[in-house]
């Protein structure tokens, strides 16, 4: 499989950005605090931890990721942001020294998800936070879910994805380890699961792994027509999801986040 480089693009706030709903929960989330070290785990090439340290200045921001690459990466973008080489089940942080922890994209990508929340809960101050973004691939009220029962999983290939949660499972797991659960919102609804679900068919059908994201190579390639045409179906599509998943964010489905508190 090609070697992919997570977290190249920019988050935004925009309505026109992939991201922005994860970045607008966790900045809400992050009012709470007034200073403090403030962790990503998982941070790929930097994207959300810089965009945090851009809106959340007084902020004391950090990075982890298990990819030195990507690290190497993170490290030459601007910004004030520190990076570290370290993966979820050994954060290389002393105990009780992090006053909020986040991560998006990560848990669907581990083997032991259980020791991952142990370690986040061992980093984190007394009710520190830790808020949470996972794609819950096993429900099935969802297609990925409805596809799992008919054994086709493209994500498990093309993007890494050995977990497949149920969401009150992915839940009851984080409860078990010392989390109390303080809200959750849900965002990828029906609109964005057709067209997500659309490319890892594609992705199936012309047996085509790839090095990027879709927000990466349209970065990667502002100055070029198709990435640019690219960009601005993206955007629309973006927009859609946007307002889908604004509306719904109560009602279950693909996207989970999930604000933790650690006991």
């Amino acid at each position: 499989m090609n070697h992919k480089i997570w977290g190249t693009a920019e988050a935004s706030l925009s309505p026109t950005s992939l991201s922005a709903l994860r970045l607008k929960y966790l900045l809400s989330d992050l009012k709470r605090l007034d200073k403090g070290n403030v962790l990503e785990v998982g941070c790929g090439a930097g994207m959300f931890v810089r965009a945090v340290k851009e809106y959340r200045p007084e902020l004391t921001l950090i990075g982890s990721d298990p990819d030195a690459k990507a690290i190497a990466k993170a490290k030459k973008a601007p910004g004030k942001v520190s990076y570290k080489v370290g993966g979820l089940y050994k954060l290389p942080f002393r105990a009780k020294t992090i006053d909020a922890v986040f991560s998006f994209d990560v848990f669907e990508h581990l083997e032991d998800p259980d020791k991952a929340f142990d370690e986040v809960h061992r980093v984190l101050k007394p009710k520190g936070l830790f808020h949470l973004y996972v794609p819950c691939e096993g429900n099935l009220y969802t297609i990925y879910g409805i596809a799992k029962m008919f054994g086709f999983i493209p994500k498990k290939r093309f993007a890494g994805h050995i977990q497949q949660y149920k969401t009150p499972d992915l839940m009851a797991m984080a409860k078990s380890h010392g989390f109390a659960l303080e809200r959750v919102y849900y965002s990828s609804h029906i609109f964005n699961q057709i067209i997500d679900f659309s490319y890892f068919i594609f992705l199936t059908l012309m047996d085509k792994e790839t090095s990027r994201t879709v927000e990466g190579y349209i970065a990667e390639g502002k100055s070029r027509l198709l990435p640019l045409l690219l960009g601005l179906v993206k955007n629309a599509l973006a927009v859609l999801f946007f307002v889908e998943s604004t509306l719904f964010k109560n009602i279950p489905a693909h996207g989970v986040h999930m604000t933790l508190v650690r006991k």
